[in-house]
């Protein structure tokens, strides 16, 4: 028997004549899916094999809005903003308990295809998944198909779906996985990824204190280096080639590299900036440590995701945005929340003008030290 099927339309008479026989149609089906469910799953992935043909060769875009126009619930993906489930009605009725079973479709860049589907059974939730693959001549077909429990599910009020698919504390897996209903805010999105992306929560604790121009608090401008680095030049820091001198260990940071990095995004005179980034004028070089491989080994918090929920603009010309900050690992719309103030200069140009920390969940933030002290030193 052949392990896999192709997508086609079948006649209704031979539909009627399969159901009959109870036939398998040249796929396996994983241990666990009825013949029933088999044939609906087959049903809904022939029909919507024949809408997407009404455009061969067109782009995922293209692809996609077919099979949400055909009403097929189906992820808007996107390669700039997040992305989430068009036609998301099923989902509902299906986490309301008005359907037994909720299928999806994800559109993959070299015109092969993902279903999903959960499935509400007496022994519990299950997890469909088949990869939908072109064969010589172009048609798709079912070459991977397989099911698993699914441990827990919940649609959260901020408009998430959450599954887990593996047992709780499984080291190898995130907790959950999670499907986003609502199309994101583009305008919001701009501004996280503008200013926040670029630097992050890892390794650096812009956004994990409290400082303003003039009391810079515990940030660490140091640990701002390989991504404004980045965001000025365009390029990553190849930082190996520079001497590797003290004890514990510092590369050494050529002066004008450094402060052609990081002096732009702040208002603070080259005297104060030196001073705190202990600049020696005789080398005219920083300290500086990278982050090293121990140190990703040891983080254990979960991945961070920040959103702009609001924003404004401030008569002095600075721009305030409310950040919160969730992650797509665990059940929660905020690990934490801050407000971060940004003053927008000349075409794309801007400084961090402060930062304050406002919400803090249970799980913490994450850690916020500078990576100096990681060596046991200042």
């Amino acid at each position: 028997m052949r392990r896999y099927w192709k997508i086609c339309i079948v006649p209704a008479v031979f539909l009627l004549v399969l159901a009959m026989l109870n036939r398998n149609p040249g796929w396996d089906a994983p241990e666990g899916l009825s013949a029933a469910r088999q044939r609906s799953i087959q049903r809904v992935i022939a029909q919507a094999a024949e809408v997407l043909d009404e455009a061969p060769g067109a782009d995922t875009d293209a692809r996609e809005e077919l099979l949400i126009a055909a009403g097929y619930p189906t992820l808007d993906t996107d390669a700039v903003y997040p992305e989430y489930l068009a036609n998301p009605d099923d989902l509902t009725d299906f986490w309301e308990g008005r359907t037994d079973s909720f299928g999806m479709f994800r559109l993959l860049e070299d015109g092969e295809a993902r279903y999903v589907c959960f499935l509400r059974e007496k022994e519990g939730s299950l997890f469909f998944t088949a990869h939908l693959a072109r064969d010589e001549l172009g048609d798709l077909i079912v070459r991977e198909a397989a099911i698993q429990p699914v441990y827990e599910m919940e649609l959260a009020d901020w408009g998430i779906f959450y599954y887990r698919l593996y047992r709780a504390g499984d080291p190898h897996y995130i907790d959950y996985a999670q499907i986003r209903l609502q199309p994101p805010n583009r305008e919001a999105y701009d501004l996280s990824r503008k200013y926040i992306l670029p630097v992050g929560y890892q390794m650096v604790n812009l956004f994990l204190c409290d400082w303003q121009e003039g009391s810079w608090g515990a940030l660490s401008f140091h640990d701002l280096l390989e991504a404004l680095y980045q965001r000025e030049t365009g390029e990553e820091l190849e930082w190996e080639g520079f001497p590797n001198k003290g004890s514990p260990a510092r590369r050494r940071i050529p002066g004008a590299l450094f402060e052609e990095a990081i002096l732009p995004y702040f208002q603070i005179s080259r005297e104060e900036f030196r001073d705190l980034c202990l600049y020696d004028p005789e080398e005219d070089t920083y300290p500086w440590r990278p982050i090293h491989g121990d140190d990703l080994t040891g983080w254990k918090y979960p991945m961070c995701e920040p959103e702009v929920v609001s924003w404004q603009e401030n008569s002095d010309g600075t721009l305030t945005l409310e950040v919160q900050v969730y992650s797509p690992e665990l059940k929660t719309d905020r690990l934490f929340c801050h407000v971060l103030t940004v003053r927008p200069l000349q075409g794309d140009a801007f400084q961090y003008a402060s930062n304050r920390v406002t919400y803090v969940s249970e799980r913490g933030l994450p850690p916020a030290m500078a990576r100096f002290a990681l060596d046991g030193t200042e």
